[in-house]
């Protein structure tokens, strides 16, 4: 019976989920061609840390498994969840379909 509830309570959170999430088109930031998404809402953190401290420039590899994917600008996505610093996407159209992440609130349109 326990079984049949826990059935019953994941499908209708799958419903609620899909039924709030909204479809966005993301753009890069400062005229940026690419938009970046993070694997979560630490990584985004993290990275921010490295590239204000320049390290992006002189050691990419500590930057870039903290990356879920980088889109281009026009790529859409679904939100997922909403953040101030941040917004949880996955997106939905072109080579990165699937992806899932975090997006700087700034590239989202």
């Amino acid at each position: 019976m326990w079984l049949a509830r826990l059935a019953v309570c994941g499908a209708i959170i799958s419903v609620s989920f899909s039924a709030f999430a909204k479809d966005v088109t993301l753009v890069g930031i400062d005229g940026s061609e690419s938009a970046f998404i993070w694997k979560y809402k630490l990584a985004h953190s993290e990275a921010m840390k490295l590239v204000g401290a320049g390290v992006h420039q002189t050691n990419p590899d500590l930057v870039l498994p903290l990356l879920a994917c980088i889109v281009t600008s026009a790529a859409e996505a679904s939100i997922t969840g909403r953040g101030i610093i941040t917004n949880e996407v996955t997106i939905t159209s072109g080579p990165n379909v699937g992806c899932h992440g975090d997006v700087a609130t700034e590239a989202v349109k």
